[in-house]
């Protein structure tokens, strides 16, 4: 019989059956079960319905559904929409054209490079959405890591700090503002005037923290082999022109449309060579043009099995049962209880602003950002937290906002940007583990946090004056 015996404890699959090491009978096995993300949020669900106490028809659909207008599979599909056009991209060639330029133009000095970097996602984050500056970003910074040497962790943390953080200067920065906007009718102007200066804050603060704590591993000099030209990572000139597609579906047909016309050519190709001789009678395949294209090579889509290959598959199962578990919550009245523990605490506009803040920052690395940006949207909404006055309602509705986006700063599983932010190191080969994250992370987000709400806190203080 043979058994599985993987290299090491993290070859483990999700469920795999080894033989007992202390059990001499052969009929005795023992489970291991490696237990991940994906697999963790349904196991829950999974207990839940066998216990009855959730019902596949009503907390299950409408957790996969959505409610009030908040549709979690929408966001799935959005989301994906962006990984297929910044992976197109990659595997286009852009990307690394984009870390050659700009390493040859800034990479000299590490620390002006660091600093470049993080700008660049600033503006890049305010502009489109975190994610975008996850997907498309992340793959540069390796490549420029590859081409220099360089420990590419710094800046791999100060990209991902500075998206998450500039992510909530516009509505449209990330899909959690946007749920709470829409739940509370906050306007696109309305949104803006209110979070641009907590979103500025706490870019700030984010960057003193991280330079001052990060001197000691980024180099002062960096080598740059000058023979390497932009020009010549660009393997697809046509596919990496094509960068405004607004969807991913349209980047899917025109990757499609290029490996046809490949594949085709390919084949046109393969029409030309000398004639083949055949057992007698003496038939030549040229003559037979129908022949030669049957027996061509089947038309192939290369680049895109490589960009499906390369999606964030990983993501579907574990934010859809966080939904599900978020739902399940819900109807099993656990909002209003967490409205009632809201509103004791929130006694005045600048404790809802921290005491929110801080709760949701920590709530969104439990239940991850999305999910837990439904749950406290409805518990702010709920009746019993009505009745708390509307200066401390705005400010945990706004703290909310923050603690959604910052929290993300503080492990993995705060956003679904966390783990694509992971997968894609880990396609590059550049492992980022979660206590390596959090040892770097931590002290930047508590700066963040502390300064965005006292920020949001003296904003409230003036309006109300």
């Amino acid at each position: 019989m043979s058994v599985y015996m993987p290299r090491s404890e993290d070859d483990l699959p999700a469920l795999t059956w080894k033989k007992s090491d202390t059990n001499n009978d052969k009929r005795w096995f023992h489970v291991k079960v490696n237990m991940d993300m994906k697999l963790t949020p349904w196991l829950a669900i999974l207990i839940l319905l066998a216990s009855t106490a959730i019902t596949f028809s009503k907390e299950v659909v409408h957790g996969f559904v959505g409610s009030n207008g908040i549709e979690p599979y929408s966001i799935v599909i959005l989301i994906f929409a962006l990984a297929y056009i910044c992976i197109s991209l990659d595997e286009s060639g852009l990307l690394s054209y984009v870390a050659v330029h700009v390493t040859s133009r800034w990479g000299r000095n590490g620390r002006v490079l660091l600093l470049c970097f993080y700008a660049l996602s600033t503006i890049m984050a305010v502009i489109t959405n975190n994610d975008v500056v996850v997907l498309c970003l992340t793959p540069i910074i390796c490549i420029f890591s590859d081409t220099t040497g360089a420990d590419a962790e710094p800046f791999l943390i100060a990209m991902f700090i500075a998206a998450n953080t500039a992510s909530m200067a516009l509505f449209i920065g990330n899909p959690t503002n946007i749920i709470v906007a829409e739940a509370n009718d906050i306007s696109f102007l309305s949104y803006s005037a209110w979070m641009g200066l907590p979103f500025l804050g706490a870019a700030v603060a984010g960057i003193v923290v991280l330079y001052l704590t990060s001197l000691r591993k980024i180099p002062q000099t960096i080598a740059i082999d000058m023979t390497i030209r932009p020009r010549d990572m660009l393997r697809k000139i046509r596919q990496a022109a094509i960068v405004t597609l607004p969807f991913g579906v349209a980047m899917l047909l025109v990757d499609s449309a290029i490996d046809i016309h490949t594949s085709r050519s390919t084949r046109t190709l393969s029409m030309i060579p000398e004639p083949v001789s055949v057992s007698e009678p003496d038939i030549q395949l040229h003559e037979f043009p129908a022949a030669s294209q049957l027996l061509a090579p089947k038309i192939r889509i290369p680049t895109v099995s490589a960009v499906l290959r390369r999606l964030p598959y990983g993501i579907i199962p574990f934010s859809l049962g966080m939904f599900i578990i978020v739902e399940s919550l819900s109807q099993q009245g656990w909002t209003p209880r967490l409205a009632w523990v809201l509103k004791r605490m929130c006694s005045s506009p600048a404790a809802a602003v921290f005491i929110v803040g801080a709760i949701t920052t920590l709530a969104c690395n439990v239940l991850n950002n999305l999910p837990m940006s439904i749950l406290f949207s409805r518990a702010l909404q709920h009746p019993i937290f009505a009745q708390v006055d509307s200066s401390s309602r705005k400010g945990a509705m706004f703290a909310l906002i923050i603690g959604s986006n910052v929290g993300a700063n503080f492990t993995l599983v705060g956003s679904l940007a966390g783990l694509m932010f992971q997968g894609i190191a880990s396609q590059k080969k550049r492992e980022i583990g979660y206590f390596t994250f959090m040892r770097w992370c931590a002290p930047v987000m508590v700066a963040q946090l502390a300064t965005a709400c006292a920020i949001l806190v003296a904003e409230l203080a003036i309006v109300q004056q």
